[in-house]
């Protein structure tokens, strides 16, 4: 029943992966989160157009990596300061 809800990351898909495109993507995910979480604050979004190697298994496929689109957001609960948070996502992107 909220069709708005979440971010609309699902729309660059099919974009080149570089810098427009994670400044496109960490703006999205800012604005979502103050529309839709307002129970965390938000420390730090970081959004790179690269997978930092040093997540990935020793297994995988390293030829899509720059095909992949890695937003890391750390918060916090504001009534438990110091406790922090962090949450990867790594988005592929198969038009990349």
């Amino acid at each position: 029943m909220l069709p708005d809800f979440g971010t609309p990351l699902q729309d660059l898909i099919f974009e080149p992966n570089n810098s427009t495109l994670a400044a496109r993507a960490k703006k999205m995910v800012i604005d979502s989160i103050s529309m839709w979480e307002p129970r965390i604050a938000v420390d730090q979004i970081n959004v790179t157009s690269t997978v930092p190697t040093n997540i990935l298994s020793p297994d995988d496929d390293l030829t899509q990596t720059n095909a992949i689109l890695t937003i890391t957001i750390q918060f916090r609960n504001p009534n438990n300061i110091t406790e922090t948070e962090k949450l990867v996502l790594e988005v592929p992107l198969p038009g990349a």
